[in-house]
């Protein structure tokens, strides 16, 4: 079995990439701008332009790719170069959120580029994740750019969580690690699908076991009994209708608690269950739910568009019951 090697060891040997012609173990400098071009005017080698396909960038590219755990890295001249290419890479009308605390020359030039190129832009403390919730705009929200620790303050930033509210909001995170390195904060195990969910399900299952439990969770109780009470049952009213489920059809039969939504009937919606049942739905695909009735507890996380989403929480849902009948 190989033993994983170290970050300094990478950054150190640099892959130990060595130039197979001359056996040098420091990358050449390429100065040429252009390249030969194949006999039918095409460039087969993957090159084009020096500025975006410089064989100088190969290793170092590489190397970072490595040492931060990623699919890929870009090489640029500097740091503002590259932040400013991701702002620029949104559309008009798109919204961002980007920390108060941030560097400064960065936060300027968002501000400026901001009002010219279309972009709205609220800027929130994200170290507050209730003001982060706040802020950010489901549908609306393209981009989330935190900076973790913050210039000149050191606000810290929870990546985890900031992750989760971004894509629940169909929103891209993107976070500036400078003063601490990406080696140590690794915020790309965060931003993928996986990462986040593998830090996030055991809370979620946490939460609706001590929700079936009437508040509590093993020997401990995290919730009064009548705030479980007044979250467990529909708050609705007869005379308030369900909009939602003209939109998501899998809360046809659903009314509402605090923060909860809980089962009202059976029959009419797309989910098997039973009346008094309750559960989150996620934006994003993010589900679970509980069924007292039969001492049930099932948490879903997936990342997908609604209608895909729909279906899969249809196919757990039968699949789980269908388990129990059998």
């Amino acid at each position: 079995m190989t033993k994983p090697v170290k970050p300094a060891t990478l950054a150190a040997q640099a892959l130990g990439w060595v130039d197979e012609r001359t056996r040098a173990v420091a990358p050449q400098l390429h100065l040429s701008s252009t390249f030969l071009r194949d006999e039918d005017n095409q460039y087969r080698s993957g090159r084009n332009y020096a500025r975006a396909d410089n064989p100088a960038f190969d290793q170092p590219e590489a190397l970072l790719t490595a040492l931060e755990d990623g699919a890929e890295a870009m090489l640029f001249a500097s740091g503002m170069a590259a932040a400013t290419a991701v702002f620029q890479s949104l559309q008009p009308g798109d919204h961002v959120v980007a920390p108060k605390v941030m560097y400064w020359s960065l936060r300027s030039w968002i501000a400026g580029f901001a009002n010219t190129w279309g972009i709205a832009v609220d800027f929130a403390d994200m170290s507050d994740l209730d003001a982060v919730r706040r802020t950010v705009q489901r549908d609306r929200t393209k981009l989330m750019w935190t900076e973790t620790p913050g210039n000149p303050m050191w606000n810290i930033t929870d990546i985890a969580a900031v992750t989760e509210i971004a894509h629940a909001a169909g929103a891209r995170l993107a976070v500036d690690s400078t003063v601490a390195t990406p080696v140590l904060t690794q915020p790309l195990k965060f931003e993928c699908g996986g990462g986040c969910l593998s830090s996030t399900v055991s809370d979620y299952m946490r939460f609706a076991l001590a929700l079936l439990n009437k508040g509590a969770y093993g020997e401990t109780r995290i919730l009064g009994r009548k705030t479980a009470e007044y979250m467990l049952t529909n708050q609705m009213g007869p005379e308030v209708k369900n909009l939602i489920a003209n939109a998501d059809p899998t809360r046809a039969d659903y009314g509402f608690g605090l923060g909860l939504a809980v089962r009202t009937e059976a029959g009419r919606g797309k989910l098997i269950g039973s009346p008094g049942d309750f559960n989150w739905p996620g934006a994003s695909g993010t589900n679970w739910w509980a069924d007292p009735k039969e001492q049930l507890a099932v948490v879903f996380m997936a990342h997908s568009p609604g209608p895909i989403r729909w279906h899969y929480r249809q196919v757990i849902n039968a699949l789980v019951y269908q388990a129990i009948v059998d």
